[in-house]
């Protein structure tokens, strides 16, 4: 079995600066989610999923410009390519 997801691995992720009450909002918000996630992916599981980082590029960006869409597409298309050299089912 083989997945992606559109998200870096946890430990990749960047440290958030918050400045204020909105960003304090979001960062809970990412926070449970990632932890929700978490619960489905198991470190046993970690070695078979592609996780490619998107970059400020959320699931409900509806209106990404071609210019996102193609740096979407390359960064998956680098990770899948450095996944897939070291992967063994």
């Amino acid at each position: 079995m083989l997945g992606i997801t559109l998200s870096p691995k946890p430990q990749e992720e960047p440290d958030v600066e918050i400045k204020n009450a909105i960003q304090l909002f979001d960062a809970l918000f990412k926070t449970m989610k990632d932890a929700h996630d978490a619960r489905y992916i198991s470190r046993k599981l970690e070695k078979d999923i592609i996780f490619i980082a998107a970059d400020g590029v959320t699931a409900t960006d509806f209106q990404l410009s071609a210019a996102q869409k193609a740096a979407l597409i390359e960064a998956g298309r680098k990770k899948t390519e450095t996944f897939l050299k070291t992967w063994s089912y």
